[in-house]
């Protein structure tokens, strides 16, 4: 009897101790919750010594103030000149894109592209705000496309006044920033002059077509930043024409890429 009893004790005495070895761990889940629950993840790693352009974060001196940022580079538009009766140009545009951000999260923001007998120049404003992890900066320019083109029996001078609205979104990778550009772009009339003769016209509708880009920025040692990026266009032909020779108000889909040095 007294053998038996010893041996269900040693038993229980061992179950008992495997069992709280056992389940010692999910005693500890409510303090390892707790330690889990104090920790927040930072909406975005801390910038570089001068911030972004294209990012909804922006340009900055310091985490708490505003900056500058300027750059230079060049995009090509993969257009299929078939369907366009006009002269469409086949050849990089030069652009410069320019950000100034206050302390408050505006900006204010400037767009230049050109090409010999086409340019399109833009100012506007911009807000910047977070979601959890996900830059927003909503924003507005306007400004004018214009060209001339005096030679091979041409005399013409074309101006036409845009709008163009759009919203960025952006996110971090490392140390990269990685910005979705969304936009429609609105011209509602035209200005052309050809020799002696001149009119202004709004035959088209004044929506011209949308956008997306995507950009990346890279952040260099020395403070500037590498940028390159693709993006779709679906645009009216005419928009893709030195001097608006095209009749055709059909939209066309055509691809954009660019690259570029942010200083």
């Amino acid at each position: 009897m007294f053998k038996r009893l010893h041996s269900f004790s040693v038993g229980f005495a061992a179950a008992v101790t495997w069992v709280a070895i056992a389940t010692s761990p999910l005693r500890a889940a409510p303090a390892e919750q707790a330690a889990s629950a104090q920790y927040t993840v930072p909406t975005f790693p801390p910038s570089p010594a001068r911030g972004y352009l294209f990012h909804p974060a922006g340009p900055r001196t310091s985490e708490s103030q505003g900056g500058f940022r300027l750059a230079l580079g060049m995009l090509f538009d993969n257009v299929d000149s078939r369907p366009i009766q006009g002269v469409h140009a086949p050849f990089p545009l030069l652009t410069l894109d320019a950000r100034y951000q206050f302390k408050n999260q505006i900006s204010l923001l400037a767009h230049f592209q050109a090409i010999w007998v086409l340019n399109q120049v833009e100012v506007g404003v911009g807000w910047s705000a977070r979601a959890g992890n996900t830059g927003i900066m909503p924003y507005v320019t306007g400004g004018s496309l214009l060209g001339t083109l005096n030679q091979g029996g041409f005399k013409s001078f074309t101006a036409a006044p845009l709008i163009h609205p759009g919203i960025r979104l952006g996110w971090s990778i490392s140390d990269m920033r990685l910005t979705f550009d969304g936009s429609a772009l609105f011209i509602p009339s035209q200005y052309v002059a050809l020799g002696d003769s001149s009119l202004w016209t709004s035959q088209f509708p004044a929506f011209t077509g949308l956008q997306g880009l995507l950009t990346l920025e890279n952040p260099l040692n020395g403070g500037g930043i590498i940028f390159f990026g693709l993006g779709a266009l679906w645009m009216r032909g005419w928009y893709q024409t030195w001097l608006f020779f095209s009749d055709d108000p059909s939209l066309l889909l055509y691809s954009r890429v660019f690259l570029g040095y942010a200083f």
